[in-house]
């Protein structure tokens, strides 16, 4: 009877003992005192690499585009995925990179840098502003009173609504200012039939 070539399921004793030179994705494993090969998905730098001295020599390029993102007014999330990749998004802790990132000097000052060179396009308007109240007033994992929040700010926006002097917030034109601008409203309400 042959050995099974495969790998025995990954015990609590299975523990990466090194990375191959040959590719980034392989992996070597060591369970039970045997040694096996394990192909990853995610190709993930060590956050180490993410620390504010060595952080320009190892991402200048990623660095650079994330700087840009937030520049032009993406989620650190969204900006971290662009720039590095999905893989570093779906790690157990993105925020890890997320805060060593926004924490550099490269980042601190970069960013009012690449703000700076955005004359041709302005970070906020009111397009970019509907947009991201759309997208909570439609986002089913926000919570209620944020989507209920983000669509009445949209109303006022769009002029579906008008804030009034005491500050809330009522229809431009009530039912009776419609009904009374219609010419055929005020016919039929005089000659009601039962």
């Amino acid at each position: 009877m042959q050995p099974d070539p495969r790998p025995p399921p990954a015990s609590r004793s299975a523990r990466p003992i090194s990375g191959d030179a040959r590719s980034p994705t392989l992996h070597t494993f060591r369970i039970a005192r045997k040694t096996y090969r394990h192909d990853t998905a995610m190709i993930v730098r060590d956050p180490q690499t993410f620390r504010n001295d060595v952080i320009v020599k190892h991402h200048a390029e990623p660095l650079a585009r994330y700087i840009h993102l937030k520049a032009n007014g993406k989620t650190s999330i969204a900006a971290l995925t662009g720039a590095f990749g999905p893989d570093y998004a779906a790690t157990m802790n993105p925020f890890e990179y997320i805060n060593l990132i926004e924490t550099s000097d490269a980042f601190m000052h970069g960013l009012p840098v690449a703000v700076a060179k955005m004359t041709d396009s302005p970070l906020w308007d009111a397009e970019q502003a509907a947009r991201v109240l759309f997208s909570i007033a439609t986002d089913e994992s926000a919570k209620r009173a944020e989507r209920i929040a983000a669509a009445k700010e949209l109303n006022v926006l769009f002029g579906i609504t008008i804030i009034d002097d005491k500050g809330n917030t009522r229809s431009r034109i009530t039912l009776d200012d419609l009904l009374k601008m219609t010419p055929s409203a005020n016919a039929v309400t005089s000659t009601k039939v039962h």
